[in-house]
């Protein structure tokens, strides 16, 4: 019986004594139906077993005693993919157990929690629609001691009480799945291990004497005496207490890399800690002489992360926490200090100071003495910006976890600001910036024990008259078939950032043409055919970088643009200089921006919405550091009509880059996909494309694919619109090409479409394991429709709170050529 003894009425292990009553029940899957039978607490099957749960309480838990084995939560066999309707679910996404009981105690009849496995092994687009959870738990007081809880979609189950129960994984791409969806938030693990790769999602915030595999998207939480081994970009936002943790990046992250980067947190990383910590790099990358650097924060590095660490190393040498990307975020704690002693007394951690709880029980060895340490500081500012002479900012600064004890001091990281301490926990901040450039400042505060805390301020000069013109403005005549804004300023040796937009004058309407961002004046504008016949105006704001913006001058052409003045008929643009206001009419020669529905988007359908499809943002993920236009919502489109009646051959050639960077581009696989059009007319949505589009597992394999890899490539492919109606004209191809700044080129030249695909990221990929094509060429006859309109349409999903813009595709530049 597993090492423990069952007597009818008791369970004895370990010296411990169980009495078996509707709080406490024992789980054995090695027990016969006679066995369960003869006991109404006694269970062979973990579902029953979990059905029957009731609430305990904090004196007589809801013990589930379990006995070594591996306990499928669903069928690991079947065929049937959950998608939330077949089955527990939470907001719509798949669930393998739904349980609603308070004090639940997992509790496994083994010192090696390696012995009792609750598994499951579904993930998203492997045998779930979604994201899919093992177990979704509404209650308080959750607890697990000697267990393992582990989705093996992506990790092999290796058994080794019982080799028989081991289990290949289900795949080797990684796909999004968690392991739990806890609502009580004061879960304690002790001896347990949480294997996942993508998403984790460990029930507990303590964690005792615990192993965890995660591949990043994790819960937050404390770990004493743990093991971890992380293998994507980030884990969660953590705090380490005598933990080993060991950074073993997916293949795609490290291979060819000379330096890799892993921030803990998904967010900021304030207030974190790293106490008698070893971080260690994966065997693979020190035999590489890859080298590993570590921050609390995720990409980008934040300048005012202020976390707490003593006694680190990374393989063996002394190591301070994101010391090589912004100085100052690990606050490195001195021996013998009142605050080291927040975190540590003698050999016991300090949570019940940290944390305000005690899950261990180590209190009353710590003393009270130690329990009222503040261990973090916060610091805000009322305004991100301020200028000299004008409106000052309000720094609001505090200890968060205890009432702040003794004095503390404000350090500016330069000399141009004033600041006035109110004494009662706030200071003014006074702009004094002399020169004739914005100064970006860190104002850090720390208190006499060494907590610490910074924001971040730009300081402005103090503005002067805008300048006045000393020439012009006056369109000049068409060079080479570009327009330009000749104006001259009395700069005084100051930088131009006056604000110049172009219009075509049509009649009373004027048709937004380029805008002027960055603090780059927009002063010329390439023409186009769809000019021809119409006046252009351009209005400028002078300014420069120490103005406002001086009053509006708006300017015309002398007369209507001709034929001739146009230089060719090719576009090419970066989008940087693009109205982004939604444009729903069709204007020739120029960009419309909306958005639309296609026909197969039945789960998803495009919604009208006031609010713009389309926005110039700065990057995340894996478009980090780069600027260019995002679909702001699902559905959306950009077109471009040429003047004419009829066209022949055309190319146009896209680069974009997808947020995610795992090489599968788009949220889910539920027709979620971009497409760029040639030969193509937007208002009868007829013409030709290339699509790039997400699959299922299913999908790819009757494709002939690896289905397995679906979650790290995406299939591409011809397609011929028909009055909005889309054909596939050849074959699905899959690819791990779209990731990093991405090539699509098609071409419509001779009665044949062919379209090229390729990617700027080098080395290794996911999709390579799985046979994907590292680049893609496609061909197909057409026929000619007489067409010209280029654009492209993005199906996939957006983050309506723009937190995390995770699905987003970004438009780095774009030519089309007739």
């Amino acid at each position: 019986m597993g090492g423990y003894c069952f007597d009818g009425v008791k369970v004895t292990w370990n010296g411990q004594s169980f009495v078996l009553d509707e709080n406490t029940f024992l789980l054995d899957g090695s027990l016969s139906a006679e066995d369960v039978q003869k006991c109404p607490y006694v269970f062979n099957e973990v579902r029953q077993a979990l059905a029957a749960l009731k609430s305990g309480t904090a004196q007589k838990p809801m013990m589930l005693l379990t006995a070594p084995g591996v306990y499928w939560i669903e069928d690991p066999d079947s065929d049937v993919v959950r998608d939330g309707k077949n089955g527990p679910s939470e907001n719509g996404l798949p669930v393998g157990v739904c349980i609603a009981v308070d004090h639940l105690h997992f509790y496994g009849l083994t010192e090696d929690p390696e012995d009792v496995v609750f598994a499951s092994n579904r993930g998203q687009q492997m045998g779930a629609q979604g994201n899919y959870t093992m177990f979704m738990i509404e209650g308080v007081g959750l607890r697990s001691e000697n267990v393992t809880f582990g989705n093996y979609c992506n990790v092999d189950l290796e058994y080794k009480r019982d080799p028989s129960l081991s289990r290949r994984r289900r795949s080797d791409a990684i796909t999004q799945a968690q392991l739990f969806a806890y609502k009580g938030g004061d879960g304690v693990a002790i001896n347990t291990r949480f294997i996942s790769r993508l998403n984790l999602r460990q029930f507990a915030t303590y964690f005792y004497k615990c192993y965890l595999e995660s591949g990043g998207h994790a819960g937050g939480g404390y770990y004493v005496d743990c093991t971890l081994r992380l293998f994507n970009y980030n884990f969660a936002r953590a705090n380490f207490f005598n933990c080993d943790v060991i950074i073993d990046s997916y293949d795609h992250i490290w291979k060819g890399q000379k330096v890799v980067e892993f921030g803990f947190t998904d967010g900021i990383g304030d207030g974190l800690i790293a106490v008698d910590t070893r971080f260690h790099r994966a065997q693979k990358m020190k035999d590489a002489g890859t080298k590993l650097e570590l921050a609390w924060d995720n990409l980008p590095r934040r300048w005012t992360s202020r976390a707490y660490q003593y006694n680190v190393t990374l393989d063996g040498e002394p190591y301070v926490i994101q010391e090589y990307a912004t100085p100052g975020a690990s606050v490195v704690v001195e021996e013998g200090t009142l605050l080291a002693k927040a975190f540590k007394v003698g050999e016991y951690y300090n949570l019940p100071n940290i944390t305000g709880a005690d899950p261990f029980g180590v209190g009353e060895k710590i003393g009270e003495e130690y329990m009222n340490i503040p261990v973090k500081a916060t610091a805000s500012l009322s305004t991100e910006v301020i200028r000299s002479g004008q409106e000052p900012a309000i720094l609001t600064f505090c200890a968060v976890n205890h009432p702040a004890a003794g004095k503390w001091t404000i350090k500016p990281s330069v000399d141009c600001v004033k600041i006035v301490d109110n004494g009662d926990g706030t200071a003014t901040v006074y702009g004094t910036n002399e020169g004739e450039y914005a100064e970006d400042i860190i104002i850090e505060v720390e208190n006499e024990l060494g907590i610490k805390a910074a924001a971040a301020l730009k300081v402005e000069p103090a503005y002067v008259n805008a300048p006045a013109f000393v020439a012009g403005p006056v369109i000049a005549a068409p060079v080479n078939g570009v327009v330009s804004l000749d104006y001259e300023l009395e700069l005084a040796g100051r930088r131009d950032q006056s604000v110049i937009n172009w219009y075509r004058c049509m009649g009373d309407q004027l048709v937004a043409l380029t805008v002027s961002r960055l603090d780059i004046p927009e002063k010329s504008y390439v023409l186009s055919m769809g000019d021809v016949g119409y006046p252009l105006a351009a209005e400028i704001y002078p300014k420069h970088n120490r103005s406002e913006r001086g009053k509006r001058v708006i300017v015309q052409t002398a007369e209507p643009i001709k034929a001739e003045d146009v230089a060719g008929t090719t576009i090419k643009t970066d989008f940087l200089n693009l109205p982004t206001a939604d444009q729903h009419e069709l204007i020739l020669g120029a960009w419309s921006l909306d958005g639309y529905s296609p026909a197969e988007c039945t789960k998803q359908p495009y919604v009208a919405s006031e609010e713009n499809n389309w926005d110039i943002v700065v990057g995340k993920s894996g478009a980090l550091g780069r600027i260019g236009l995002v679909n702001s919502r699902q559905g959306a489109r950009i077109c471009y009509t040429p003047v004419g009646e009829k066209f022949g051959d055309m190319k146009t050639v896209v680069q974009m880059v997808p947020f995610k960077d795992a090489g599968q581009g788009f949220g889910s696989a539920n027709n979620q996909f971009v497409e760029t059009y040639v030969k193509f007319d937007r208002n009868t949505m007829t013409g030709y494309g290339v699509r790039l589009e997400r699959l299922t597992l299913k999908d790819v394999n009757e494709l002939g694919q690896d289905g397995n890899g679906a979650a790290v490539g995406v299939a591409t492919s011809l397609v011929e619109y028909k009055n909005g109606v889309p054909t596939h004209i050849s074959d699905r191809i899959m690819t791990s090409a779209f990731a990093d700044v991405v090539t699509v080129e098609i071409e419509a030249k001779g009665g044949l479409l062919t379209a090229h695909v390729s990617s700027a990221k080098e080395g290794s990929r996911g999709g390579d394991a799985f046979g994907y094509a590292r680049e893609v060429h496609l061909s197909a006859a057409y026929e000619e429709n007489g067409l010209g309109g280029t654009g492209l349409q993005n199906t996939g999903t957006t983050d309506p709170y723009k937190a995390t813009n995770c699905n987003y595709v970004m438009l780095l530049g774009w030519e089309t050529q007739w």
